[in-house]
Formats: structure tokens, C-alpha cells, sequence
């Protein structure tokens, strides 16, 4: 079974629309088959650090080349930190994941992104992305048991490797209170509540242990109990047996007050990073991210300002 989105699909296009496939990287979305002939300069056992750096980034869509999207964009998502992205839909939070995960490659003059100093242009893009793990907003289940759906992330992966991940995302303990346990059969709607299909799918994406974990607004269609929940099991998550330190988090967050404790929180608007820095940094400054957060904690029939 495959639900695969084609290269050059544009991630936050549509809720949960990843496909889900076996490889399993990139959370559910299906990265092209490996040609190491072509890609000389790494090997499967390589791995990345995880330290990200967009320099004076500029981008525009190729089916709208006159609208730029990314306008000078320099940001530094340093290894085994998380970095939050906030601002208003439009802003280019998405595009900068397009282009983070390689679906869109940034042009020549057009500024870079380097990881773990090396040109994203020169890596090979399979490679890049089983090293990354991706949860998106609404994440798809298919029919078949728990474990079949958080193993879906690493084939060859055995029982006490599908309970260890769901451990980290905070899933075993609701599993275990179901009538068959990890051998319950689900689908994407059935059974389930949405904070418990998230938390699967973090599982689904930890069982690789990811170098690079990012997360697409995992708590914006949650309660606010489900939300805590997964803000509990993401921080739970940053930890990496493989690396032996913790992984590098970029999390697009729409609830800012889920991002608080962010390494750093970077404000995008119309396309530019206008503010970065920590939660009480940023409040300090008294710009967009303080306003953003003020007229989240007002009532919701205020008129935001603009």
C-alpha cells in the first residue's frame, strides 16, 4: 500500500495529506528510491547532525513566478534544538518546510541552505529525507492493527521497537487499555480519538529516530487536554538513542502557548523572519510575537489587531 505525493508536492497544500508508505520517512510521505551512483558523496550508514542554515533566502513558487514567497530569509535551526516557526497563514512557514525537506531546491543567487554545512543542492534527496521525520496536522491511519500502523515507519522493525516508540510518543498507555492492545485493528477514523491517531503517527515517526523531527501544527485540531498530551510526548521525543544527544525539532505552531519553551521562536510575516529569539526575548521586545500571543489569550469574538 502506497499514498505517495509526488516531488515538488507543497507541504501544508492540505491537512494531512501526506500518503502513507513503508520507507515511513518523512513521517508518511513516500521519498524516491536511493541512487548512491548518482549521490557519490553519501552512503546509508552516513548520518546528519541535524544543524540547519538558511542564508538570504528568496523563493517563488514555479506556477507563480511574479509572487515572491521567501523574502531574505537567514535562519539557523542548530543541532539538537527546537526551533519554532509562528506567524499568520500566508506568512511562508510552509514554503520554508518545502524547501527544508527538498521538494522545491532554492536557485542559483537566490541565497542557500546548508546542512551540517553542506549544500542541500549537493545531498541526495532520499538520503536527506529518511534522516527526517515529519507529523502533520491530521494524521491518516490505515486498516490495520497499531502496531502494523506504527511499524509502517521501519519494516523490518520488531515488537519491542513499535512499543519503545510508542512509549516515547506517551501511546502505550492507551494502547494497552484497548480490547487487543498493540493487535487492535484501526482505521483513519474509526476508534480513535484525534490526540490518540497523533500520537501513533509520532510513534510511526520516531521508530526511525530521525536526526530532524518536524511537526506541522500536531496540536491545532486538538482539545486542549489532548494538546498538553502532545506537547508532552514532543518533548518527550527530542531525545535520540542514535545520535546519543537530542534531535533537531522545527515545529510550525499555531497555538504560540504550546512553543513557549522553544530553544528558539522564529516570527515570520509576508515572507520575511521579523523576529527570533526565546519566549521571554521576544515578549520583551513587545512586537508581533507579543501581539500574536495577546490576541490568541483574547476572546474569540475580539477583533485582532493589525
Amino acid at each position: 500500500m502506497s499514498l505517495c505525493c509526488p516531488v515538488g508536492f507543497q507541504y501544508g497544500q492540505s491537512p494531512g495529506s501526506f500518503g502513507i508508505s513503508r520507507d515511513g520517512s518523512v513521517g508518511d510521505w513516500k521519498p524516491d528510491e536511493p541512487n548512491q551512483k548518482e549521490w557519490p558523496g553519501q552512503s546509508e550508514g552516513d548520518i546528519i547532525r541535524g544543524d540547519i542554515r538558511l542564508d538570504g533566502v528568496n523563493f517563488s513558487y514555479p506556477s507563480n513566478p511574479s509572487h515572491q514567497v521567501l523574502r531574505g530569509v537567514s535562519l539557523h535551526c542548530r543541532s539538537g534544538q527546537t526551533t519554532a516557526l509562528v506567524g499568520l497563514s500566508g506568512s511562508g512557514k510552509s514554503t520554508l518546510i518545502n524547501l527544508v525537506l527538498r521538494f522545491y531546491d532554492v536557485q542559483e543567487g537566490m541565497g542557500s541552505i546548508t546542512f551540517d554545512g553542506s549544500d542541500i543542492r549537493s545531498l541526495n534527496p532520499s538520503w536527506l529525507r529518511r534522516q527526517l521525520g515529519i507529523v502533520g496536522q491530521e494524521p491518516r491511519l490505515f486498516r490495520g492493527t497499531i502496531a502494523e500502523n506504527i511499524a509502517w515507519g521501519l519494516p523490518a522493525a520488531t515488537q519491542e521497537q513499535v512499543e519503545a516508540a510508542a512509549k516515547a510518543a506517551l501511546a502505550d498507555e492507551f494502547i494497552s487499555q484497548l480490547p487487543e492492545g498493540y493487535n487492535t485493528v484501526v482505521s483513519d477514523t474509526k476508534l480513535l480519538s484525534g490526540g490518540q491517531r497523533q500520537r501513533i503517527a509520532i510513534a510511526r515517526a520516531l521508530i526511525r529516530d530521525p536526526s530532524v523531527l518536524i511537526l506541522d501544527e500536531p496540536t491545532s485540531a486538538l482539545d486542549p487536554e489532548s494538546s498538553m498530551l502532545i506537547s508532552r510526548a514532543l518533548e518527550q521525543a527530542r531525545w535520540s538513542d542514535r545520535l546519543g544527544h537530542q534531535r533537531t525539532v522545527i515545529v510550525i505552531a499555531h497555538r504560540l502557548s504550546t512553543v513557549e519553551h522553544a530553544d528558539k521562536i522564529a516570527v515570520m510575516e509576508a515572507g520575511r523572519v521579523v523576529e527570533e529569539g526565546g519566549h521571554n526575548e521576544l515578549m520583551a521586545l513587545n512586537g508581533c510575537y507579543a501581539r500574536l500571543l495577546t490576541d490568541q489569550r483574547l476572546p474569540t469574538n475580539h477583533t485582532p489587531r493589525i
